[in-house]
């Protein structure tokens, strides 16, 4: 037996709202997503597959022969923001939990609004 990788599997869950109806016919996406857990399946054969499960985070892109549709995820900016602090926390080895590091995150953000904001050049972006 050995111990090989049969396949990488990827779920997603989410919704969008889309610019145009679909057809019954195939399309192309391109989702903004955000995988939040990974985990090894065991096959009983020596082998194993990973399942990777996400939640989209954004925009969709859908395309056909004919044309492209556009849809943007349901979640407000602040559960984009706060779903990525996630992500960012669960990298890390923090002591304390993600409550706490979002609150202390969150409270520096506010404190430190001017200086986030110049370093994210804002103003360029936005052109003010």
């Amino acid at each position: 037996m050995s111990n090989n990788i049969n396949e990488h599997i990827l779920k997603l869950s989410g919704f969008a709202c889309l610019s145009k109806a679909l057809d019954y016919k195939r399309y192309m996406a391109g989702i903004e997503f955000d995988v939040d857990k990974i985990s090894k399946k065991d096959k009983q054969d020596g082998s194993f597959d990973f399942e990777y499960k996400g939640k989209m985070t954004g925009n969709i892109v859908i395309r056909s022969e004919e044309n492209k549709i556009y849809g943007t995820g349901k979640k407000s900016s602040s559960s984009k923001l706060r779903a990525r602090l996630w992500h960012y926390y669960r990298q890390k080895d923090y002591d304390l939990t993600f409550d706490q590091f979002y609150e202390k995150t969150m409270f520096q953000i506010r404190n430190n609004l001017e200086y986030v904001l110049e370093c994210l050049k804002v103003d360029d972006i936005i052109g003010g």
